[in-house]
């Protein structure tokens, strides 16, 4: 929950957990029973605005985090500050990524290969999914939005130039802007559209 704090913050949300004893360490009534060291730790965790609740470990509770990407420490400031310009000024928003893919006759035909399958033959593939395809084995649906990997929004092509030209008013430089970008969003063909 740290590493995603700027966007959890204020927000309430269900926090899954395979883990039965967590429910209650985790949540105010198993406060006064925990030792020093889990307390330590559950004291950040009541600052947000959640409920634990137990899932059974035959259902995978958080499928992302049994794939996570490598996590550098150091950069979440940068990054959340990034992500907060980009929301703020462009308001560029979650339900914005996902009306736009909704909208976008590409993404739709993305997401129906996504959740059907996709054909066996390259040469059976539509011109515009091609750049897709190659990455396919990454790609996922969740919540209207298509990601790459567990982390990466895939941005439909209504929203690109909002998104870059967001990153580019950071004045990072194209560099550190295709770097702060590709970290948490992709679309074929980015670098050529941040330069």
């Amino acid at each position: 929950m740290e590493k995603w704090k700027s966007w959890l913050w204020g927000k309430s949300f269900i926090l899954c957990t395979d883990h039965q004893a967590l429910t209650t360490l985790l949540s105010s009534k198993g406060f006064d029973r925990a030792s020093m060291r889990i307390s330590r730790r559950s004291s950040r965790i009541l600052n947000f605005n959640h409920v634990v609740k137990y899932k059974n470990s035959t259902n995978i509770a958080d499928t992302f985090s049994h794939f996570p990407l490598p996590y550098e420490e150091g950069h979440g400031e940068e990054d959340t500050e990034l992500v907060a310009l980009i929301t703020e000024q462009a308001l560029i928003k979650l339900d914005g990524v996902r009306k736009a893919t909704s909208n976008c006759p590409v993404m739709t035909q993305l997401v129906y290969s996504i959740q059907n399958g996709w054909p066996q033959q390259e040469k059976k593939i539509d011109a515009v999914l091609f750049p897709y395809f190659r990455v396919r084995t990454e790609l996922g649906v969740h919540d209207g939005c298509v990601l790459r990997g567990p982390q990466r929004i895939v941005v439909p092509e209504a929203v690109r130039h909002a998104l870059v030209s967001v990153a580019h008013e950071s004045h990072q430089g194209i560099a550190l802007s295709k770097a702060r970008l590709r970290e948490l969003f992709w679309w074929p063909k980015m670098n050529l559209l941040v330069e």
